[in-house]
């Protein structure tokens, strides 16, 4: 008998309620805690692939601009830029210019700094004050 009744002892003390509410209690706060841990691990991540995002489009425009400095350094631009905007030739470089009406009096001037620039015909002063007034 003395037996049987350590047995009922040790169901008893499983079947009473405060224990199953505190293996509950443990139960619903190991949960908690691994859905929070989840969580930040998803927002983490979020956080990182948008970082990522961020450093690859970083990288494109740094390239994009160091193709562009290169390009804009490079004697063919410099070559380009000069007789396109500035209206100057290299040195015995030889300049036609086709107009339609009335003949300006200019000629590009030479790209070699030591060779003499060729200046318009005729009063640069006059050439000067037309060229200022048609832009007003």
């Amino acid at each position: 008998m003395n037996t049987r009744n350590t047995t009922t002892n040790k169901e008893s003390v499983w079947a009473r309620p405060w224990v199953s509410y505190a293996l509950a209690t443990v139960g619903l706060v190991l949960l908690f805690g691994i859905g929070k841990a989840a969580y930040t691990d998803y927002t983490v991540l979020q956080n990182l692939r948008q970082v990522n995002a961020s450093v690859s489009a970083a990288q494109q425009q740094k390239q994009k601009l160091s193709s562009s400095v290169d390009y804009y350094s490079s004697p063919a631009f410099l070559d380009e830029y000069a007789k396109n905007i500035l209206n100057l030739k290299s040195p015995n470089e030889h300049v036609i210019i086709f107009s339609s009406g009335a003949a300006e009096n200019t000629f590009p001037a030479t790209l070699d700094a030591t060779a003499p620039a060729t200046a318009a015909t005729g009063n640069w002063w006059t050439n000067l004050v037309k060229s200022i007034t048609k832009h007003w």
